[in-house]
């Protein structure tokens, strides 16, 4: 009892690890950059991709369904859709109809890229080895190029040995009717081939041509011939020892596409010129009966057909050459027109198919391959800044490390106060092995906060108006201009021109704020003129200048003291002690604007000069002038040097000496000046004294 007890535990286990990895056909390239995800339960169109091919492409996934890299078995492109650092000049060519991705077993780090020639370049085969280890976890090329198999046909097919470990790799030969079966194992590829002969010769170059399938359960192959001799055979096929025996011809027409349903019972053939497509009933495995099965599901004279591909969801795709949609088998395993061909149902969103479709092995495996998962709950009520992402890695070799959106890493594989959106998890093994998943949080009644309407204030006065609209969030909202006070109305009275972040939160405290910058609108300027001095009791002219074309209609200077109209735009005053005068003028919208003046009143007539200057061009007495308080005229302002040379004279107290004589720059030293002039009463004045010119 306990010896069945310890199979049955066993069995069960190697079932689960059997079933585990089988999402490595997830992502598919092909064609001109057309793509599609089958992660998704529709599949979903990729328009992302790199490739530009006619023909043969391979693509592969890790075990969760997330993209290592895809191939047109020349150039290779990582998961970024980048070209791998060496991932160019491999052995295939853009005519070649088939190539195949092989995972090495045992190693969930290693695959090997098998290519074939092209009809036109008959050719050798070849296998490239990839180590996802490389290039920070996104793989590169460790061999290229190791030669295989001399003078062999475009086909070329995959499929897991009976021992549910290793693979092998099925070829044809020119020349002769052999089938080179290779194994693949945890050591690598076994160069040397197991030969069988069955069925056609491949005599010419054109017999080289079309695809070749292996079936699910690994008890048939099938060879499709587009030219040469232009027939499809069906053979039995070993997979305990890689035989290809018994081949008999199950339609005398050419075709390129080859694919048997899921449960195996039924075939399906495409040819590529002269799109034809035909099922075969399999049931009876008698081959007459399976031959005299043929029904013509579709066919069009007028276009190209191409390859035929199982999908992770059982149905099988149709390559349509030239085109931007993938024809559909619905449902493969049901016998005759209820299989439910359909014409168009994979729109590629502008993308082109090709005669290719990814070529890929029925099962993988099951070798657990390790991964990186990301789950995400919320922390509180509100959907914002609030997710806790918790991180969950099981490959490579622990400890690892966790890295989100391209931050530092760290020990912890939890995040806190996540926004929603797309968030990239990545991890490190204790060897620097890379995994990268994706996690959206979604927005879920996500509080937010926006304009309805914004009234800026006007002329400089705090009357503005701001509206918000808030959406989402569980009711009452209440609203504030500064975080601190809150109302339950969303308008805002009498805001002035500022800066503000407003907030809005619901009942829950959750909230959202919104930047709103509230400017003047009509700002007036007026000038009240430059500040000067007078004599005492000297009248002098005020003017307001309008620098904003406001169309003043009022003026008012205050204080109003020796004014003699305070309201007039240019009144006259007569002081007889210093002041400050400040204008207000007032438009007929009732914007303001204000603007001072400074007067100075001299009580001493005559004709002054300051003690020293710096003509140091930093426009801070720069000149040296004679200053007139109470002075009409200036007959004469004159300087000597210590000489009693005239080195300078003006009679226009506008003018000064800017410290040169005859254009050269004068040192420090001490001058003498001289002033006459008549004031304000008729009276002559004269004035002199000494000045020293620093430097």
């Amino acid at each position: 009892m306990y010896k069945h007890k310890l199979f049955l535990i066993l069995f069960f286990v190697a079932l689960q690890n059997f079933a585990f990895c089988q999402n490595e056909n997830n992502i598919w390239y092909f064609g001109s950059n057309a793509g599609l995800n089958f992660n998704t339960t529709i599949p979903t169109t990729l328009l992302n991709g790199a490739l530009l091919h006619t023909e043969g492409v391979s693509s592969i996934c890790d075990s969760n369904g997330d993209l290592l890299f895809y191939t047109n078995g020349i150039k290779v492109w990582n998961a970024n859709h980048l070209q791998m650092p060496n991932g160019i000049g491999l052995g295939g060519n853009n005519s070649s109809s088939q190539i195949v991705i092989v995972p090495k077993p045992g190693d969930c780090n290693i695959y090997y890229i098998f290519t074939t020639p092209s009809q036109t370049f008959a050719g050798a085969c070849y296998y490239t080895t990839v180590d996802m280890r490389l290039d920070n976890g996104f793989g590169d090329i460790v061999t290229k190029n190791t030669f295989l198999y001399e003078t062999v046909s475009e086909r070329i097919t995959a499929t897991l040995q009976n021992n549910n470990t290793d693979y092998w790799v099925v070829l044809q030969e020119l020349g002769n009717n052999n089938f080179l079966t290779f194994s693949v194992t945890n050591l690598g590829v076994n160069s040397i081939p197991i030969i069988s002969s069955s069925g056609l010769i491949n005599a010419t170059v054109d017999d080289a041509v079309g695809s070749m399938k292996i079936s699910k359960n690994g008890s048939k192959l099938c060879t499709a011939n587009e030219l040469g001799f232009g027939k499809c055979q069906l053979f039995d096929f070993s997979n305990l020892t890689g035989i290809v025996s018994n081949g008999f011809i199950i339609s005398d027409t050419a075709a390129y596409g080859v694919e048997f349903s899921d449960d195996d019972s039924k075939l399906y053939l495409c040819r590529y010129g002269k799109f034809r497509l035909t099922q075969y009933d399999l049931s009876s495995n008698n081959p007459t009966t399976i031959k005299n099965s043929e029904l013509l599901l579709a066919n069009n004279f007028t276009e190209n057909g191409g390859s035929l591909q199982k999908a992770p969801n059982n149905k099988i795709y149709v390559a349509r050459a030239s085109k931007t949609f993938l024809d559909e088998i619905n449902n493969p395993n049901v016998l005759g027109v209820s299989c439910g061909y359909i014409n168009n149902s994979i729109n590629l969103n502008g993308k082109i198919c090709q005669a290719g479709l990814p070529n890929h092995l029925k099962q993988y495996t099951g070798i657990f391959c390790g991964s990186l998962k990301a789950t995400f709950f919320r922390t509180t009520a509100c959907a914002n800044n609030d997710a806790t992402i918790t991180a969950v890695a099981t490959f490579g070799t622990a400890p690892y490390s966790f890295s989100i959106d391209g931050l530092a890493f760290q020990t912890s594989n939890i995040f806190l106060n996540q926004n929603n959106g797309v968030h990239e998890i990545t991890a490190k093994d204790v060897f620097g092995v890379l995994r990268k998943v994706q996690i959206d949080i979604p927005v879920t009644n996500a509080l937010s906060l926006s304009t309805l309407n914004i009234i800026d204030p006007n002329c400089g006065f705090a009357d503005g108006t701001v509206t918000l609209k808030a959406t989402n969030g569980i009711r009452p909202l209440q609203y504030s201009k500064d975080g601190i006070n809150f109302q339950a109305d969303s308008t805002f009275l009498n805001v002035p021109a500022s800066t503000l972040n407003f907030v809005v939160k619901d009942i829950n405290g959750c909230t959202a704020t919104k930047k709103i910058i509230l400017k003047n609108k009509n700002l007036l300027k007026v000038f009240a003129g430059r500040d000067t001095g007078i004599f005492i009791n000297q009248t002098i002219n005020l003017f307001a200048k309008d620098l904003t074309t406001s169309n003043f209609i009022t003026y008012n200077w205050q204080p109003s003291y020796g004014l003699d109209n305070s309201n007039l735009q240019n009144p006259i005053a007569t002081i007889d002690k210093d002041i400050d005068y400040e204008i207000t003028a007032t438009n007929a919208a009732g914007c303001t604007a204000i603007d001072t003046v400074h007067i100075d009143v001299y009580k001493e007539i005559g004709i002054f000069v300051p003690t020293a200057f710096t003509p140091n061009n930093d426009n801070k007495n720069d000149i040296l002038k004679a200053i007139p308080r109470g002075i009409k005229q200036l007959n004469y302002f004159v300087i000597y040097n210590r000489y009693g040379q005239q080195i300078f004279y003006t009679n226009n107290f506008s003018v000064g000496w800017d410290g040169k004589i005859q254009g050269v720059i004068q040192n420090t030293n001490s001058y003498i000046w001289k002033a006459k002039g008549i004031d304000i009463n008729g009276n002559i004045v004269n004035g002199k004294g000494m000045f020293t010119l620093l430097r």
